[in-house]
């Protein structure tokens, strides 16, 4: 759903059926998405099975991931995870589709 058409279909919601139903129908929607999607993980796992395989270790050799609490160590792992996404093909399209096109 767009936006727009979310905020509408709460308003719907809401101005007929009142706060409670609508918290109960909008808590129903997600909770059936959330089990559709875990169904259709399994279903991708179980056809394609070479995507359950870890394959950090092999693609990023040289980063270590650092282990423990902090600001510091939060900010280690999120530069390596952008250095890491940076590397991929699909971080300059991404990029250019958010710099150049509306919306």
């Amino acid at each position: 759903m767009n936006r727009i058409d979310g905020q509408l279909f709460v308003s719907v919601l809401t101005s007929t059926i009142g706060y409670i139903q609508t918290t109960l129908v909008l808590l129903s929607i997600a909770i059936v998405t959330l089990v559709t999607e875990f169904i259709w993980i399994q279903v991708v796992y179980r056809n394609f099975p070479i995507l359950a395989v870890d394959t950090s270790n092999k693609n990023s050799s040289n980063t270590t991931r650092i282990s423990g609490p902090g600001v510091a160590n939060w900010l280690k792992r999120e530069k390596q995870d952008w250095a890491e996404f940076s590397r991929l093909p699909i971080f300059f399209s991404q990029f250019l589709k958010h710099r150049y096109l509306p919306g």
